[in-house]
């Protein structure tokens, strides 16, 4: 995967390849998956006004999810801890 590479433009647009085929098949989990993997690497870019746009999104779906099962809550506590995460690299 590129973004272990620190190869960032290319992780996104593949990334951003790969949405169209989770929002197609309606995988809300690939969805978020995706909008979180986006977001960590506008954090590591420092561009945290898309980091949040994009951890945002992803909160938004896994609640829409609303699993209350232990996957579900834990979806929901990364998201929110990737978002704390966000506003902690912005001080």
């Amino acid at each position: 995967m590129p973004y272990f590479f620190n190869d960032f433009k290319n992780s996104i647009n593949c990334f951003l390849k790969a949405l169209p085929y989770n929002e197609k098949t309606n995988n809300l989990i690939g969805i978020s998956t995706l909008y979180n993997n986006i977001a960590s690497i506008y954090i590591e870019t420092n561009d945290t006004t898309s980091a949040l746009k994009y951890n945002f999104l992803a909160l938004e779906i896994q609640q829409k999810i609303n699993k209350n099962d232990e996957d579900g809550i834990n979806r929901v506590a990364q998201s929110l801890g990737n978002i704390g995460r966000t506003y902690f690299t912005m001080n």
